[in-house]
């Protein structure tokens, strides 16, 4: 995925990080938005057991794991990551970051296949704070690597259609 040709953030991704910018009480509308781990450990047992097609094994995925949660927020100028609380209320912030090519880089350059396709998800910021998406669906870390990685748009008016 090149920088200058943004991956498109699907509309109920764009509406979700809007959500996730008034909880978390950022002034700026919201543009993409991405769940993960604080520890590659964590996504691999709590991720797994999310995954799962089985009933109530998320919400409880969901009460007991929140320690690990992390969430990626990109707005219209900053991208930030924060605690997760459960059913995805942002708590404190753990990082911010202005938007601009290189703030953060998506997957794992490991020698070894098995490591880098369940890391294939990561996101390594530039000051090495690391957040670890599931290794299955991996759209939403694709979306913040896009989106991140531009510079905000100049022409950019503040409001959202959603």
């Amino acid at each position: 995925m090149s920088v200058d040709q943004p991956m498109p953030v699907r509309p109920y991704n764009r509406r979700m990080a809007g959500r996730i910018a008034r909880r978390a009480g950022v002034d700026e509308t919201g543009v993409a938005v991405s769940f993960g781990f604080s520890s590659w450990v964590a996504m691999l047992i709590l991720g797994l057991l999310a995954d799962l097609p089985l009933p109530y094994v998320g919400l409880l995925v969901t009460l007991v794991g929140f320690t690990w949660h992390r969430i990626v927020l990109v707005t219209e100028t900053n991208v930030y990551v924060m605690k997760d609380w459960p059913f995805h209320y942002p708590g404190r912030v753990i990082a911010q970051y202005k938007r601009e090519p290189g703030v953060t880089v998506l997957g794992n350059t490991h020698d070894n296949g098995l490591v880098r396709f369940l890391l294939r998800g990561q996101l390594k910021f530039t000051d090495g704070v690391t957040v670890y998406h599931g290794f299955i669906f991996i759209k939403r870390s694709q979306y913040i690597q896009s989106e991140a990685n531009r510079s905000p748009d100049p022409q950019s008016t503040g409001s959202s259609a959603w």
